[in-house]
């Protein structure tokens, strides 16, 4: 099964429809960024960068602050000039994909499916539907995260706001719509399958933890201490990645400090349907 195709066009009032100024100069005159995105380099990786955010109901407070973890990174053939965003803390807690109660495979049945392209995370951050609308089944056994499905309610968000609720279309038309590569599960027939969505989780590729092929490690992670993320409370915690651990149809990779095994963080796995951890999403900003 091939992964479907989130896309979004917003019309900015008094314009044309399409995706706005190249260089983000608008973004400038927003108050977001302090220079076009032209003249981003890599000196500035790492920079702050924060963006209005209100969708009540979502989990989320705003602003959302990011940072730059790559410039020119993540292009396409229309949008040359490009800066990469992640979310500086763990915006909140949820579950990457929920139970399917009536999956015939007994391992999603209970533990959720670990396939990107169908997961309900993806379907919520690539959403801008009001609460509790934006989930629709992606095949035969999809079960919506709500507190029953997912092993901590914390992790529960079936009737949240779908995530792009929370921005302006004025930034909305700078979100930039990535093809992404991603491993499948060998239940899920093994090779890769690529997804186009305007907001993703990172592959471990990405974050330079194993290298799956899953795009090019971004600029910004060169250590640990450079994927270390808090909550916005401060308090430490995991994050999802997209990738998945192909021998096993429920398990994905994230990025967890445990502060008893040398104060490192670690590369682990864990099911889908885990309440407790959380997102640290990306946006390409053109």
């Amino acid at each position: 099964m091939n992964g479907f195709i989130l896309c979004y066009k917003y019309k900015k009032s008094g314009s044309s429809e399409g995706s706005g100024s190249s260089s983000g100069s608008d973004l400038v005159s927003l108050g977001i960024l302090s220079k076009p995105i032209s003249e981003f380099s890599d000196s500035d990786i790492g920079t702050e960068v924060s963006i209005p955010y209100s969708n009540e109901g979502s989990g989320i407070s705003g602003p959302i602050v990011f940072e730059v973890v790559g410039v020119n990174h993540h292009t396409t053939s229309e949008h040359q000039k490009t800066i990469t965003l992640m979310t500086k803390h763990i915006i909140r807690k949820a579950a990457f994909d929920a139970k399917e109660p009536n999956n015939t495979d007994s391992n999603r049945k209970d533990k959720g499916n670990n396939r990107w392209s169908v997961s309900n995370i993806r379907q919520w951050l690539n959403s801008d539907g009001a609460a509790g609308s934006w989930w629709s089944a992606q095949h035969e056994y999809d079960a919506p995260p709500i507190a029953a499905n997912v092993s901590d309610a914390a992790g529960a968000y079936a009737d949240a706001p779908g995530f792009l609720a929370g921005f302006s279309a004025d930034v909305l038309q700078h979100f930039t719509d990535i093809t992404n590569t991603i491993n499948l599960n060998n239940v899920d027939g093994g090779g890769t399958e690529t997804t186009v969505d305007k907001v993703f989780l990172p592959s471990s590729t990405e974050m330079g933890y194993v290298n799956l092929t899953e795009g090019s490690q971004l600029s910004k992670f060169t250590d640990e201490a450079s994927r270390k993320k808090t909550l916005s409370s401060g308090q430490s915690g995991a994050y999802w990645l997209r990738s998945v651990e192909r021998s096993v149809d429920t398990e994905l990779y994230n990025v967890k400090r445990i502060a008893n095994i040398s104060n490192k963080l670690y590369y682990l796995n864990n099911p889908p349907y885990s309440g407790y951890d959380g997102i640290a999403p990306i946006i390409v900003l053109h």
